[in-house]
């Protein structure tokens, strides 16, 4: 059994989570962060171009994405595309994850993570991704808590490549924000990214 194969309840009896929703983060306290104009000719020429499939979804709109980020916070954080999280086997907490921001760059190790992102299944709605991605986000909170590192929040994001959730695992609860966020508006959904990412570094460096 792997993070995909987790379940709300299994998640509940075996660790005491518990699952809410809430507004994470108010529109009005983001602040936009203007796309490259390499990374929207991007998107454009995908979207013009391309038949929509999971692979093509992933890695012509979420991989450029993401690699923005990690572009504008170079120096702070990294990251990884299909790594394994080998979290705790014996408790089902192990398998592929999608992508995840991790606390140090430059580096294909496994250092720090702090934010995952999940691809629903091509065709199918973003809450049938929610358990996996909130089994990656417990994953990566035993992961860290093994190496001695403590970060208070862990992130989640699960996407179609087109609309995005995002999530928050703090204590033991887990967030799933109300707001969804659009690829059509990158400007917000930039600055949901760089709010977290703020955050990490601020609590990791400050």
């Amino acid at each position: 059994m792997a993070y995909k194969d987790v379940t709300w309840e299994y998640l509940k009896q075996e660790f005491g989570i518990d699952q809410t929703e809430a507004n994470l983060f108010h529109h009005s306290q983001i602040k936009r962060v203007e796309p490259s104009v390499f990374l929207q000719k991007t998107l454009k020429s995908h979207a013009a171009s391309l038949p929509l499939t999971e692979t093509i979804i992933s890695e012509a709109v979420i991989l450029p994405i993401l690699l923005e980020v990690q572009s504008d916070n170079d120096t702070s954080i990294g990251l990884l595309l299909g790594n394994n999280l080998p979290a705790d086997r014996h408790k089902k907490l192990n398998g592929q994850v999608d992508f995840m921001f991790i606390g140090s760059p430059n580096t294909s190790k496994l250092v720090a993570p702090f934010l995952t992102i999940t691809e629903a299944e091509f065709n199918n709605p973003l809450d049938n991704a929610w358990e996996q991605c909130a089994a990656q986000m417990l994953g990566i909170r035993v992961f860290n808590q093994s190496k001695k590192s403590d970060i208070v929040h862990i992130y989640g994001a699960v996407t179609d490549g087109n609309a995005w959730r995002f999530m928050k695992l703090t204590d033991q609860t887990i967030t799933i924000d109300t707001d969804q966020y659009y690829t059509s508006h990158l400007g917000l959904l930039l600055g949901v990214f760089q709010r977290i990412i703020n955050q990490y570094v601020a609590n990791a460096y400050g």
